[in-house]
């Protein structure tokens, strides 16, 4: 990278900090693909008009109670140069997409969700997509250990995807993400994802349980943070300072974890199955109206 372009996305990014109402009017900043997200405590102080004639920002855009300034490719090493300028790390406030229309707070919501990891997800699904033509022009035996092992790593975050939205999930909701993470780890178990196969009845205390694969799963394990969340601000409001660090997390995953598997698990799943089955049958009755439907969301 040359000393030109190093000057010129920093002077960018000072433009865009000082137009937007400088450091501490920043609440919280995310990115996405071309975007940068700011979460502004107030939006009046930010220079739209100005914003728009920085050499380098295509367009703005305000939605879901961001600030979203388009700057294309240049994105990571603009926001990693504005957030060197900010005084604390801007990605833990969590005020994004607290206002804003039902649909606005819905899109910052997914948006806040799965933006973490999409590059990562790009990435490894490019390398799944290439191991697969691989083995279907013969380059590579599929039945090989150097397959296994290759798939292995292109394939991790798909299988365990539960996982990451649990960590991004958490930040999103205030929840703490290692608990967050402790319960979808319960779902990915070894053990609980045999009984998703199993004949026999599975029960808890007596309670029938309908099983179901959580592997690459999306849909419970957010809500199950968001519960989580939730369960986490009554409890540190009732338990004494001495004992919350620990007892929270443990009664969290005691009864949190056991009533996922009995009514949030399976209800998601099934809303998931409604989902895929609703895209399924719009593409029967017209492939590019589905294409519009998933491209416009």
């Amino acid at each position: 990278m040359s000393k030109q372009q190093l000057t010129s996305r920093d002077a960018l990014a000072q433009s865009i900090l000082a137009s937007v109402g400088g450091p501490a009017n920043v609440t919280s900043l995310t990115s996405c693909f071309t975007r940068l997200r700011f979460v502004l405590k107030d939006q009046q102080k930010a220079k739209r008009a100005e914003l728009e004639q920085l050499p380098g920002v295509l367009s703005v855009v305000s939605a879901g109670g961001q600030l979203q300034v388009v700057i294309g490719n240049d994105v990571p090493q603009v926001r990693e140069l504005i957030e060197n300028l900010l005084p604390t790390d801007p990605a833990e406030p969590v005020a994004a997409g607290t206002s804003g229309n039902i649909f606005d707070r819905f899109i910052a919501l997914i948006s806040a969700i799965f933006q973490p990891i999409l590059w990562v997800m790009a990435g490894t699904g490019l390398l799944k997509a290439f191991l697969s033509l691989a083995a279907t022009l013969g380059w590579i035996d599929p039945s090989s250990t150097t397959y296994v092992i290759l798939n292995a790593g292109a394939d991790s975050l798909f299988n365990f995807l539960p996982m990451f939205l649990a960590f991004t999930a958490a930040k999103r909701f205030q929840a703490n993400p290692y608990v967050s993470l402790a319960l979808a780890g319960g779902l990915l178990y070894p053990s609980i994802t045999a009984l998703a196969s199993a004949t026999e009845p599975v029960t808890f205390l007596g309670i029938p349980v309908i099983m179901a694969s959580y592997t690459s799963s999306v849909i419970p394990i957010v809500v199950i943070v968001w519960v989580q969340s939730y369960a986490e601000k009554w409890l540190k409001r009732i338990l004494p300072g001495m004992v919350v660090n620990f007892l929270s997390p443990a009664l969290i995953v005691l009864v949190l974890f056991p009533l996922s598997l009995l009514t949030i698990g399976p209800a998601t799943t099934y809303l998931s199955q409604w989902i895929t089955n609703g895209v399924g049958w719009i593409y029967t009755l017209s492939p590019v109206g589905a294409g519009f439907l998933i491209g416009g969301l």
